[in-house]
């Protein structure tokens, strides 16, 4: 399910559309949603991850969700890259649809020095991520109505 067709989108959010898909910026939660056949790099994630250091500042803790609703490829090298240059960033969180997208993120998973979580949907991922941000102390942050949400 795409970000703005769920139940999320009724929460305050500011998107960023880019030539490689959109990015919606959530309390200390980013969610991207790639176009088609892109192909995903550091680069990429450079473009968005600055703006989000504008957007939330430099020292606040990010959770990242990759809502993969399209087929893309990913260069799972520069998730390195993006690690060493983003210190805020704390966790990742993929939505994939099909077993093929799981398969490819086991291989991802091998180059990712983050924690890598997989979800079948955007609710249990955005669950998991209202609950790391809770147990960091962000409770005084607006993540209603995330915060009625428990990850199981």
């Amino acid at each position: 399910m795409k970000f703005e067709q769920s139940r999320f989108a009724n929460n305050n959010f500011v998107r960023h559309s880019f030539d490689f898909g959109n990015v919606y910026f959530l309390s200390n939660i980013l969610i991207s949603e790639y176009t088609e056949g892109y192909t995903i790099g550091y680069k990429n994630v450079q473009e968005f991850l600055h703006i989000a250091e504008d957007f939330y500042g430099d020292h606040t803790d990010l959770v990242y969700l990759s809502n993969r609703v399209n087929s893309y490829s990913v260069k799972p090298l520069d998730w390195i890259k993006i690690k060493n240059k983003y210190k805020n960033l704390k966790s990742i969180g993929i939505v994939h649809y099909n077993k093929l997208g799981k398969r490819f993120l086991n291989v991802e998973k091998l180059f990712c020095p983050l924690p890598i979580s997989d979800f079948y949907s955007l609710d249990e991922a955005v669950a998991w991520a209202a609950n790391i941000l809770i147990e960091q102390g962000k409770d005084n942050i607006d993540l209603s109505p995330l915060k009625l949400m428990k990850a199981k």
